[in-house]
């Protein structure tokens, strides 16, 4: 009997998987890149790592393996998008693997309050740790890593902001009044520079 998988999509899980629906209950598979699986250090050395091995038989776990093979091969070079409940959020795009980051697209409101160029940030995973990117209309090009200088956390954070990247928006708005701040604060600077310099040349 064959079994039939319907409503096939990427996801994240501590790393990537792949999320499909039989018989109406959800199952999900490791993602490595483009291969099922991942892999995992045991006593018998480097061995893959299937979600799947805990629900079905190894038959049916690799006629549910073809056919995902054949859809992961189909959609390499896809874009996929999803909803969000935060009602600053229009939409959430990414490519197969979502390890690679994501792309968050705005609200006009969102974009008007954060002064973001443009329509969306971007989440990605640089160098392990969660690192967030957008352009400001005033202050141009902007980042934020978050690496709290211990490996397990800073994968941790990763994990939970490539899970929920609306979560970044707060830190988006922090660094905006912070890069208000010290504008404001150097154009004060500048202006008392020049007081002085006028008050030197009267003297």
């Amino acid at each position: 009997m064959t079994l039939k998988i319907e409503n096939i999509r990427p996801g994240y899980d501590e790393g990537d998987i792949v999320v499909f629906e039989i018989g109406g209950n959800e199952y999900s598979e490791c993602l490595s890149g483009f291969r099922l699986g991942r892999e995992k250090y045991t006593l018998d050395g480097l061995t893959n790592e299937y979600l799947l091995s805990d629900d079905f038989e190894e038959e049916e776990m690799e006629e549910i393996h073809s056919q995902l093979n054949a859809w992961i091969a189909d959609n390499r070079g896809s874009v996929f998008e999803f909803g969000s409940k935060n009602p600053d959020i229009e939409r959430i795009e990414h490519g197969l693997n979502m390890s690679e980051g994501v792309d968050v697209f705005l609200s006009s409101e969102a974009l008007d309050r954060l002064n973001i160029e443009g329509d969306s940030y971007s989440v990605s995973g640089d160098c392990g740790c969660a690192t967030v990117t957008w352009r400001d209309c005033d202050f141009g090009r902007q980042g934020i890593q978050f690496d709290p200088g211990e490996p397990d956390r800073c994968e941790a954070i990763l994990h939970s902001t490539l899970s929920n990247p609306a979560s970044v928006i707060s830190d988006i708005e922090d660094r905006l009044e912070q890069l208000r701040e010290e504008a404001k604060a150097e154009l004060e600077d500048d202006d008392e520079y020049s007081v002085e310099s006028i008050r030197s040349l009267t003297l």
